[in-house]
């Protein structure tokens, strides 16, 4: 008895082959599933932290300003002393 060219071994091994090379298609499609998810979510954590920096370069700001103009208004006569330190404080925790 003679088998087709190819025969039932052949078919067999590209039916392998081809499961084997879809299995591995499947695979790369999650792994940049997993890439895409990854980048995305840095995307997201650096926008929150620039805006995060933003808010401290105001918030230092405003008090070093503060801390002037509390020095300005004892000098001035107009101030009182613990406001010129809490302003000095408040401008060095921000800092």
């Amino acid at each position: 008895m003679s088998y087709p060219i190819g025969g039932i071994k052949a078919d067999s091994n590209i039916k392998k082959t081809n499961m084997e090379l879809e299995i591995l298609v499947q695979s790369k499609r999650e792994q940049l599933l997993d890439i895409y998810t990854q980048a995305k979510t840095l995307k997201e954590k650096i926008q929150f932290l620039e805006k995060m920096m933003h808010s401290n370069q105001v918030q230092i700001k405003i008090a070093s300003a503060r801390t002037v103009e509390e020095k300005q208004r004892y000098s001035n006569g107009n101030g009182e002393a613990s406001f010129v330190i809490n302003a000095q404080i408040m401008s060095k925790s921000s800092s």
